[in-house]
């Protein structure tokens, strides 16, 4: 018996042993991608539903889709007035896109940062958004003009 047949048995079967390893790390990881997808999906849904919101100047729904802490730092009256200041200034929103994201959890839950460009009727302007998870559903807890 040569060498080459000697070692290839080895081979085969440290090839074999890598692929049950990589086969066990791909059934252990895609429940938690697929969950992951899922939940930067919900978000993405949420900022669209406030998105919406704005452009049909529906600021009560737009007010309600945003969460316990970004409540406590603006009251709804001063939310309307941010929005007809800034409808004033640029012209009606006529619509929203969204751009990137990313989705992260850690011990103070699930937040999502996404990137969002309004476009109103004399100028665009891009914002940052962070959705959290509260009670379940992903409201608007902050955003920032970039």
């Amino acid at each position: 018996m040569n060498e080459a047949q000697v070692t290839k048995p080895v081979r085969t079967k440290r090839k074999r042993i890598f692929m049950m390893i990589g086969a066990a790390i791909l059934v252990l990881a895609l429940p938690a991608f697929t969950w992951m997808f899922m939940e930067m999906h919900a978000a993405n849904k949420a900022l669209v539903a406030f998105g919406e919101a704005l452009v049909s100047k529906d600021y009560d729904r737009a007010y309600s889709l945003t969460n316990s802490d970004f409540q406590a730092e603006m009251d709804k009256a001063a939310f309307v007035e941010q929005q007809k200041a800034l409808s004033m200034r640029l012209g009606p929103l006529k619509k929203t896109v969204l751009g990137a994201s990313e989705t992260v959890g850690n011990q103070h839950g699930w937040s999502s940062t996404i990137s969002v460009r309004f476009e109103f009727e004399r100028a665009e302007r891009q914002f940052a958004f962070v959705m959290k998870k509260e009670g379940g559903a992903w409201l608007v807890y902050s955003y920032t003009e970039q």
